[in-house]
């Protein structure tokens, strides 16, 4: 299981929170888009993408996970 991730990283910078990211989707292995499927605060501010997998309720050991770039 693999997941990529679109991060906005400008509204946690002009909140003060720079070097954090939001959540804007999750897309997995097949491209779909399953940001729905978990439940991600969209206003939660995070420092890396470990913080969001196990948010997802997931073991960020045993999936791959990266940004979308």
């Amino acid at each position: 299981m693999s997941f990529k991730f679109d991060l906005d990283w400008e509204t946690s910078e002009s909140a003060g929170a720079g070097g954090m990211f939001q959540v804007i989707s999750i897309k997995d292995d097949d491209n779909n888009d399953v940001t729905g499927q978990y439940k991600i605060n969209p206003g939660k501010h995070y420092s890396n993408l470990e913080e969001v997998v196990e948010d997802m309720g997931l073991n960020p050991t045993t999936v791959d996970y990266e940004e979308d770039v």
